[in-house]
């Protein structure tokens, strides 16, 4: 048989180290609990998700609420520039601008005019559904 030092410096027989090396390596699952490992691994997934599903809900929701509050602010900013340019034809004197400012306070309208254009209506639609 063949001989070699092992750890200690004693000469060890290599069929008694192998079988020693194989059953030790056998062994290793016993000795590492993986059945105790598998729990505190699988508890602390469980509590991660219970702990960050509602946190990403709420991520969620107020990425909806910022999509949302972006679309009113673009209408806004179409309606301020609306009022931009009424206010400017106002303050040039406009007799088109006039003449409607007149009728909208007297509450009439010529025959045969539309005073409200309906190319803007669409662009006031309400915001898409999320």
């Amino acid at each position: 048989m063949q001989q070699f030092c092992g750890t200690d410096s004693a000469p060890v027989d290599i069929k008694t180290w192998m079988f020693n090396f194989f059953r030790s390596i056998c062994n290793l699952p016993d000795r590492l609990d993986l059945g105790g490992w598998l729990l505190v691994i699988s508890g602390v997934l469980i509590i991660g998700v219970t702990t960050l599903t509602p946190a990403w809900l709420q991520v969620r929701e107020l990425e909806i609420q910022q999509q949302q509050l972006a679309h009113t602010a673009s209408q806004l900013e179409l309606y301020h520039q609306n009022y931009e340019a009424v206010l400017r034809a106002i303050e040039r004197s406009d007799p088109l601008i006039m003449q409607r400012l007149a009728w909208h306070h007297l509450k009439e309208s010529p025959r045969g005019e539309i005073l409200v254009s309906t190319e803007y209506i669409d662009r006031y639609a309400p915001p898409p559904t999320i």
